[in-house]
């Protein structure tokens, strides 16, 4: 297992999780041998069966327990221990954490299919604390006889006690063996254990930052807070895959440590492969792609999520490549196009308490992780962003504004009395008033309206200027930066070579003016890829199937 990616300095002070016992671990073998209830800071494995019971032992898929045929145990606590005629679990704490237990109880019997009836089946436990000796037997079980002999399971409980000082303190994994012998080897008399639960505490080192924990086949296993609390639900959670546009699911599913921070994740057998660097700073640890290679780019989607423990760990993206979201009990991330690489991509995961430490922790990621922020004098610090907020917030507690759509310049101060009048704060000015089009054709997303102001932004800043007099500011409204159709600089008279294209087209015809219709081939290799109509609209190469094609510029 690849523990904490970001280790940082041991801190001594320990600090408890839970005052009381908790269960750790339990096993209702309702479907199989695994667990199935596990502590967040604790794993536990599988109930394994020891190698001289072997195909004599294991889970009853009809009676839903676990069993041993007594046919396949010796007859004294020395001959199952020589004869390894055990089944076992073993727990451990995550990462830098320890475990205190309490007891171990569970239910422990026979069946007895009509067979002999005075016959005692023995479970002893023993553990890796002590060994497995005969002198190391923690506690024993043994039936009165088999007088059931209808094939149901008969059970007492068993109740451990495991307070003693040896078992408190545990840092590292503890196996839990329960030997079995009797006085029979009648084929159709079984051991019986069921409804296994493991009781204890849990306490968390503190660490200085926050802390990821990867196992071998690259699932996310932990992430633990400062103060030690885990932030995932103890399921394994997916981490990286692929979403295929068929909709299946390749996960990433190999890890490789490239040092100072860097993992590489690969899918076993095939070409695909990234590289992230994680960086951990207080509440926050920050993931930054660091190459992407390999990908077929056929509508496929990656992504990277977590099951978390309720809303304790959110995420936030750090560039445009990104796109996430943070649920009660998951985490999802998205990289939004495999083709574009020009940015690899970066995004932050971060431990939430309440609104008051999130703000702390936005702020850091704000000023110490090169976001984009307004202009301020001086350097971007978390003194320079705090002063700006609180501008901004004394400027936007109140943002109402009257909506103008003056004729032409020299009536925009027409407008003045009727805002002061409705004590607004600002103008707001249509983008088909200060630029002079809604939807761009001709003009550029930041151009100004000539028609509307002679003199360009000297006529804008102006009026600006006269608003200001009257504590009225200016609002525009915008559309996203796309191109126009008729753009100057991009589109007319030719085509821009930067703009992104998805390959080259070859008419099958002669077309003139008057043509209403053409069709055009493909160069070879050429693909407009379509994603299902259930998807979101992507950029190139992916083209959603709701988009229909209405111009074309030929030549």
């Amino acid at each position: 297992m690849l523990r904490g990616l970001l280790i940082t300095a041991a801190i001594t002070q320990m600090a408890t999780v839970g005052a009381s016992a908790t269960t750790l671990a339990s096993y209702d073998f309702a479907a199989s041998l695994a667990a199935s209830s596990t502590d967040p800071n604790v794993t536990a494995g599988s109930f394994s069966v020891g190698a001289g019971l072997d195909s004599d032992a294991g889970f009853a898929t009809r009676s839903l327990n676990l069993y041993a045929k007594a046919s396949a145990t010796g007859t004294t606590l020395s001959e199952a221990i020589s004869g390894d005629d055990y089944v076992s679990f073993t727990v451990a704490p995550k990462s830098t954490g320890t475990i205190n237990l309490t007891s171990l109880v569970l239910k422990a019997g026979y069946s007895n299919d009509n067979g002999y009836t005075g016959k005692i089946l023995t479970a002893n436990l023993m553990t890796s604390i002590d060994g497995f000796a005969e002198g190391d037997l923690v506690s024993s079980i043994a039936t009165e006889d088999t007088a059931l002999d209808t094939g149901d399971e008969t059970y007492q409980t068993w109740s451990i006690d495991l307070s003693d000082a040896k078992f408190q303190n545990i840092t590292a994994p503890i196996e839990f063996r329960v030997y079995l012998y009797d006085d029979t080897g009648h084929d159709r008399i079984y051991h019986r254990l069921d409804d296994v639960a493991l009781y204890g505490t849990t306490q968390q080192q503190p660490q200085a930052q926050l802390s990821i924990e990867f196992d071998a086949d690259a699932h996310p296993v932990s992430i633990r807070s400062r103060s030690g609390a885990e932030l995932l639900d103890g399921v394994e959670s997916y981490g990286f895959y692929l979403l295929e546009s068929d909709g299946t699911k390749r996960r990433f599913n190999t890890v490789t440590d490239l040092g100072d921070g860097e993992y590489q994740f690969t899918i076993s057998g095939s070409t695909e492969q990234l590289s992230v660097r994680f960086e951990a700073t207080n509440d926050y640890l920050t993931a930054r792609f660091t190459s992407l290679s390999g990908f077929a780019l056929a509508g496929e989607q990656l992504k990277f999520d977590l099951d978390t423990a309720g809303s304790g760990l959110r995420v936030i993206e750090l560039d445009h490549m990104m796109k996430v979201v943070s649920y009660d009990s998951s985490v999802s991330i998205k990289r939004r196009s495999l083709w574009e690489t020009n940015v690899l991509g970066a995004f932050a995961l971060y431990a939430y308490e309440n609104n008051e430490q999130e703000d702390e922790t936005l702020l850091d990621l704000w000023t110490m992780e090169g976001l984009p922020h307004p202009k301020v004098d001086g350097e971007w610090t978390r003194a320079a962003a705090e002063a700006w907020l609180n501008d901004w917030i004394a400027q936007s507690t109140d943002s109402s504004y009257l909506n103008m759509v003056p004729i032409d310049f020299d009536e925009h101060s027409d407008f003045l009395p009727y805002a002061q009048k409705m004590d607004a704060k600002a103008f707001y000015l249509w983008n088909l008033v200060w630029r002079g089009e809604y939807g761009l054709n001709y003009r550029q997303n930041d151009e100004i309206n000539p028609n509307m102001y002679p003199n360009g932004l000297a006529d804008m800043q102006a009026f600006k200027s006269e608003a200001a007099g009257k504590n009225l500011g200016l609002m525009f409204h915008y559309l996203s930066g796309n191109i126009g159709e008729r753009d100057k600089e991009f589109v007319a008279p030719t085509a821009h070579p930067d703009l992104q294209s998805w390959g080259t087209v070859t008419l099958s015809g002669a077309i003139d003016a008057a043509a209403t219709s053409f069709v055009v081939v493909p160069d070879s290799g050429v693909e407009l890829p379509v994603i299902g109509s259930d998807q979101p609209l992507e950029a190139p190469p992916v083209v959603s199937s709701v988009f229909d094609f209405k111009t074309f510029r030929i030549g």
